[in-house]
């Protein structure tokens, strides 16, 4: 009769493969990206976020992959999320899934092909069966913390008991900010994290309501059915605050409209006003 391992067995046959991770050594030392993903990736199960085992590129999720980089990582490499997102179905336990009509044989050159080829990672079944386990999967994130980062293992989880979601916590400095976001670079990764989360943000701001039309417009489908947009163009100014996103479904000259209940998220004078020269000019 064929014997299938016990639980335990998988366990411990998995926590080698975490222990024996394949990283790349680069002039800065070897590659941390791995393990920092994994952990995320751990802590959607912990905030109740996975129901199955597919994990698609979210705004949230390269947001929690940055935010713990920065608690891990103390040395020159880039937080790169495409890397190990990729590169984690070299350790037989991450698996990628391409979109329909994409094919995935090599290493993403950009974030942008990431989000073009990549429909999700799936974790091997019988591992994705032990993370499951609250008790199974505290113990392979304690493996991960001991093995590669221990010496921030202690400050890293005491920082995770303040942190509730790091898209929140994103979300409040963001909000807060203002002026020129990317004055001196544009990388792919945070903008597509900016961007999102803001089309979030800016919406609640508003309590759904069109700024111009002042047509509230709310789906229970978590689907947004009004925009949030730039009024100057984010190509112009990089600046992807607060206060330069009005809130509507279409653009009408000589409409007073709807503002915020909070004056900081005021639309700010100085876009208003080049909105008013560069674009209803042209027009």
């Amino acid at each position: 009769m064929r014997s299938y391992p016990t639980n335990d067995q998988q366990l411990n046959a998995f926590v080698q493969k975490l222990k024996k991770l394949r990283r790349g050594n680069t002039p800065y030392g070897v590659a941390p990206h791995k393990p920092v993903l994994l952990l995320t990736l751990f802590e959607m199960f912990d905030q109740g976020l996975v129901w199955q085992n597919r994990f698609e590129v979210t705004e949230e999720l390269v947001a929690s992959f940055r935010e713990n980089w920065i608690l891990l990582v103390h040395t020159e490499h880039k937080p790169e999320f495409r890397l190990p997102f990729f590169h984690l179905s070299g350790d037989k336990i991450w698996k990628l899934i391409a979109k329909t009509g994409k094919i995935i044989d090599k290493e993403f050159g950009s974030f942008k092909q990431l989000i073009e080829k990549a429909a999700w990672g799936e974790f091997d079944p019988a591992l994705f069966t032990l993370l499951l386990q609250r008790d199974k999967r505290a113990t392979l994130q304690a493996i991960i913390l001991d093995t590669y980062f221990p010496e921030y293992k202690e400050t890293f989880l005491a920082e995770k008991e303040h942190i509730n979601y790091s898209s929140n916590r994103l979300t409040k400095s963001m909000v807060n900010e203002s002026g020129v976001i990317y004055a001196e670079e544009d990388p792919e990764e945070a903008i597509y994290v900016r961007n999102g989360i803001f089309k979030k943000v800016v919406p609640r701001i508003y309590n759904y309501t069109c700024s111009i039309s002042r047509m509230r417009v709310d789906s229970v489908y978590n689907t947004q059915m009004i925009d949030a947009c730039h009024i100057v163009p984010f190509s112009v100014k990089h600046d992807d605050s607060i206060t330069n996103h009005p809130y509507s479904i279409r653009k009408l000259d000589g409409v007073k409209i709807l503002l915020p209940f909070n004056k900081e998220y005021y639309p700010a004078k100085e876009n208003l006003e080049w909105h008013r020269n560069q674009i209803f000019t042209e027009s």
